[in-house]
């Protein structure tokens, strides 16, 4: 069976009942759910949560599943303290995808104007955050010359019933990949993948060289093929086994207001031109949407940071044995104890990365300004 994310909440609650609470009441994807989150993390709580009816949707909701190192390390099959030292040897043994003729996530499908991005659960975080977004999307794309694909987390904000925006980082391989396109007067072709066992968010977040298919990568790290299906509307291969595919195309030569949005740092971004998606394709299975802003993705780049950090500091200091960083936008972790090094990129509690943003459109039509 492969791993996906309804075999990692099996596995949860069959062998570690703690680390998973399943949510009955109906609760508003606007700022309840929230709500909730922040209660727990403030009692130092961090449970898988599974949110079963979701006001506004059919699709429930699937919070925190990488929000603590005991639950990265259920997924890894280890112990919280050898996180870094298997995220390091599965990264470098890549394992080469397998592509599959029927896939769980294309049983049910929405094309064109059937679909709607509305009966998403998207969450509104807070008052500040200008729509509700996707803020848990692996974005998948590939490069056109080499074919390479290339996986990463971008929050992407609702603009519309097939519309969303979409923030980059300067100098990421997404953003490389779509000035490629652009100069071509093309637009670039993207899945976004929801809903996937943890291992491949882990995958997808490892940092790799440009020309390095992250697939394999992903493979590594769950230690087994990823299954993959060709898209529908994209020449793009997508996961078998995840919950929710969104296909469509980051537009060239387009932007429109993106944000304010809350971040993890406990600030709020402000608005700024970026680019655009059209949904053209959506499968109704339980969605992963973890929030971006709290304390799931931190584990996992945590992890991704650690291990390159580790090499590093050890040329310097080889008494060292292990690293501990929030993540490259370098929130400050203290050492805690006489073993484990904090450290923070310059400008910490700022945004180190200018950003851009993309605008993307469902079957290469221009955005309705509607």
């Amino acid at each position: 069976m492969p791993k996906d994310l309804r075999s990692f909440i099996a596995q949860l609650e069959a062998k570690s009942p703690e680390e998973i609470a399943r949510v009955n009441k109906p609760l508003s994807p606007r700022y309840e759910i929230s709500a909730l989150l922040t209660h727990l993390e403030k009692i130092k709580r961090f449970p898988l949560l599974f949110f079963e009816k979701v006001k506004g949707s059919d699709a429930p909701v699937v919070i925190n599943a990488q929000a603590s190192r005991r639950l990265m390390a259920i997924a890894l099959d280890g112990k919280p303290e050898d996180l870094a030292r298997k995220f390091g040897e599965r990264q470098s043994k890549p394992i080469p995808p397998v592509e599959v003729t029927e896939a769980p996530v294309q049983e049910v499908t929405k094309l064109g104007d059937e679909a709607d991005l509305t009966e998403v659960p998207m969450l509104t975080h807070y008052d500040v955050n200008a729509a509700p977004y996707i803020t848990a999307g692996v974005v998948v794309a590939a490069d056109p010359d080499t074919g390479v694909r290339n996986t990463s987390y971008n929050r992407l904000m609702m603009a519309g019933k097939r519309e969303l925006r979409i923030f980059m980082a300067i100098g990421r391989h997404l953003w490389t990949l779509h000035n490629k396109f652009e100069r071509r007067d093309q637009p670039l072709p993207i899945a976004i993948v929801i809903g996937v066992h943890p291992l491949f968010s882990l995958g997808a977040q490892a940092l790799t060289p440009a020309d390095e298919d992250e697939y394999g990568v992903i493979g590594g790290m769950m230690n087994e093929p990823l299954r993959l299906v060709k898209a529908k509307t994209v020449p793009i291969l997508v996961p078998a086994d995840a919950e929710m595919i969104i296909e469509g195309k980051m537009l060239p030569h387009v932007r429109r207001t993106e944000g304010p949005f809350g971040e993890f740092t406990g600030h709020a971004v402000p608005q700024d031109e970026r680019q655009v998606f059209r949904e053209v394709h959506r499968c109704p299975f339980p969605g992963e949407e973890p929030l971006g802003d709290r304390a799931e993705p931190l584990v996992a780049v945590k992890e991704r940071v650690s291990r390159p950090a580790l090499r590093a500091k050890r040329v310097l200091l080889p008494s060292v044995f292990e690293v501990e960083g929030s993540s490259e936008h370098a929130r400050l972790d203290r050492a805690r104890d006489h073993r484990r090094v904090g450290f923070q990129n310059e400008g910490a509690g700022h945004d180190p990365f200018p950003v851009d943003f993309i605008i993307l459109a469902l079957n290469g039509q221009e955005p309705s300004l509607a």
